[in-house]
């Protein structure tokens, strides 16, 4: 077994070099393995003895690493460790039962991990969805790896070239293409490749027709509020929550993560950056909002060290985090109790009241960029879609059909 820590680093970095690992990959774990050797010889530990490891993460990371969520290049330090400690007990910098996960070169890992996380924290992904970008996901990172292609030297013909493989619907490539620019931009953001990467990735246009939003009238949305239980805890809470999605149109994840922080009392506002989109949104604190987050935080929140506003009252769960699936459930519950009428037919979950209040707003002749803003949605043509359910605006543009005296029969019919 090799124990001079120099002859471990110059072997690891031969092995990588060997293995084709990505250039800029390959120099940002060179890196984090000469820090190791600049703290063996400020330390003087040239033996490399499995405690060494841990006592330099400790010295890097500080004593309580495993405890907190480490950065990217806080999770490189851990990678250019571990191919070390593995090089050392095989022979050989990538661990045998470690190979792979998920169908993914080693090298992206990490990323992969981090970007899911992301999407599980910051934008509440399911596990379907999650499961579908993850396969699209590496099946791409599969086919460039082979070609010996990297996401910094990435180039639209490799993309074309994937799709070309996969012989897949438009629809495929629409939504291929999406995830895979949106997980090249979630790279750029940890400078694993340079800001200009996601530009690669070529738009597709898909010719599925998207569904109309579902919409809700004024009296509709009254009847649902008033069907909470206001005098128990889970009633405040629950009004609260439904009220936030039908006074400003929120998403599920931006109710469900609202801090007492993001509330201005002295100047009656709400601010925070939208979970989907990294948006930065401010809103009026509405008389009717502020009291009922008063009134839950005072009368029906159990005591929790949760930052969120929100939180479970079940018992195995009391004072955590609540997920999308409950608080869809809640306001489904709440449509059958208010007696609104083919609600079953129609879509019922938090969104449905997001539709509501742009598609409404348009309906008052409110102008098309304000929606925008208050929807805090990033392109115009998102918004758009909303006209298309605006039936007393589309009759004011249509237009009398002119009567023709004389007139000529095509195709022998009259």
């Amino acid at each position: 077994m090799i124990t001079d820590s120099k002859e471990l680093v110059f072997i690891c970095k031969k092995q990588m070099g060997e293995m084709g690992y990505a250039p800029q990959y390959k120099d940002r774990i060179f890196a984090k393995l000469d820090s190791l050797i600049a703290w063996v010889q400020k330390e003087k530990l040239w033996d490399y003895t499995p405690g060494i490891s841990k006592k330099f993460l400790a010295s890097e990371l500080g004593i309580e690493y495993k405890q907190r969520k480490l950065s990217y290049e806080e999770c490189l330090l851990m990678i250019a460790i571990n191919k070390i400690d593995a090089l050392q007990k095989t022979g050989s910098i990538v661990p045998l039962k470690k190979k792979k996960r998920h169908g993914f070169p080693e090298e992206y890992m990490f990323l992969v991990d981090g970007y899911r996380n992301m999407m599980q924290r910051e934008r509440c992904n399911k596990r379907a969805t999650l499961e579908r970008k993850e396969l699209v996901l590496g099946s791409f990172l599969q086919f460039i790896h082979g070609k010996g292609v990297s996401l910094q030297d990435m180039k639209s013909e490799d993309v074309f070239a994937f799709m070309a493989i996969k012989d897949g619907s438009d629809r495929y490539r629409y939504d291929s293409s999406n995830i895979i620019r949106d997980f090249v931009e979630f790279a750029s953001k940890m400078e694993f490749c340079d800001s200009d990467a996601p530009k690669q990735i070529p738009h597709f246009t898909s010719r599925v027709v998207r569904k109309l939003p579902t919409v809700y009238t004024h009296d509709e949305v009254k009847l649902l509020l008033a069907s909470f239980d206001r005098a128990s805890a889970i009633g405040k809470r629950d009004y609260l929550m439904t009220l936030l999605a039908a006074v400003y149109g929120w998403r599920a994840a931006d109710i469900l993560t609202l801090e007492l922080s993001s509330i201005d009392w002295e100047k009656n506002v709400i601010e925070f950056n939208q979970q989907k989109s990294g948006n930065h949104v401010c809103y009026p604190l509405l008389p009717e909002v502020g009291n009922a987050i008063i009134d839950y935080l005072r009368n029906g929140r159990p005591k929790t060290e949760q930052k969120c506003i929100i939180v479970s009252h079940v018992t195995s769960y009391k004072g955590e985090a609540m997920s999308v699936a409950n608080l869809h459930a809640t306001i489904t519950m709440h449509m059958k109790k208010a007696g609104i009428k083919n609600w079953e037919g129609r879509r019922h979950g938090p969104h449905s009241l997001r539709h509501s209040i742009a598609t409404n707003m348009l309906g008052a002749d409110v102008p098309l960029p304000i929606i925008q803003q208050v929807l805090g949605h990033k392109a115009p043509e998102t918004t758009q879609i909303y006209l298309s359910v605006d039936i007393n605006g589309l009759r004011k543009c249509t237009f009398s059909v002119p009567e023709f005296k004389n007139h000529q029969v095509y195709g022998g019919a009259e």
